[in-house]
């Protein structure tokens, strides 16, 4: 399937497998429709940090179809909490898959360079997991907590910065 678009200034014509090129030529289309200011290497890394991740599922063909299945959600979510056009303040806090089985990917924005922890509580208020703990820079940021070898039930992730404390609740189901 061959899409004809505007990128990078030019008219051209992009390839794609399948139907794999009209999903992913709409989706763009949303991002620049809803986020004009969005240069293409941020639509690009839009797209490729709000996939959800398949190599899982494709064991044979793992780190060979691309960036994952497309979620236009999270991206059209991802991209409202980078959409700080000041810079002022810390970006939404995003978690998905939200109910989970074994794997959910945070994502976050800080405004400058500070200090953020990302924790996992348990509905009694225990620490179950440290995801995040150090110095980080200006930015989008990223972490997945592998729950796999934890019990099924709520728990509560909490991001903290220099600015906020995000909290959100968490479905583990197995």
């Amino acid at each position: 399937m061959n899409i004809l678009t505007v990128w990078d200034g030019e008219l051209n014509i992009l390839s794609g497998v399948s139907f794999s090129a009209g999903i992913v030529s709409g989706t763009i289309g949303l991002f620049r429709a809803q986020f004009p200011q969005l240069d293409n290497a941020a639509v690009v890394q839009l797209m490729s940090q709000s996939a959800d991740p398949i190599d899982d599922l494709n064991p044979g063909y793992a780190g060979m179809l691309g960036a994952g299945r497309i979620n236009a959600f999270v991206g059209v979510v991802s991209a409202l909490a980078i959409d700080d056009p000041a810079g002022n303040t810390d970006g939404e806090l995003i978690c998905h898959p939200n109910p989970f089985n074994a794997r959910v990917h945070v994502s976050f924005r800080l405004a400058k360079q500070g200090r953020v922890t990302v924790v996992i509580y348990d509905t009694r208020g225990r620490q179950v997991a440290t995801l995040l703990g150090g110095v980080r820079g200006s930015g989008y940021h990223e972490v997945t907590w592998d729950a796999g070898a934890t019990a099924s039930g709520t728990y509560f992730l909490v991001l903290t910065t220099q600015n906020q404390r995000s909290v959100r609740k968490l479905s583990l189901v197995k």
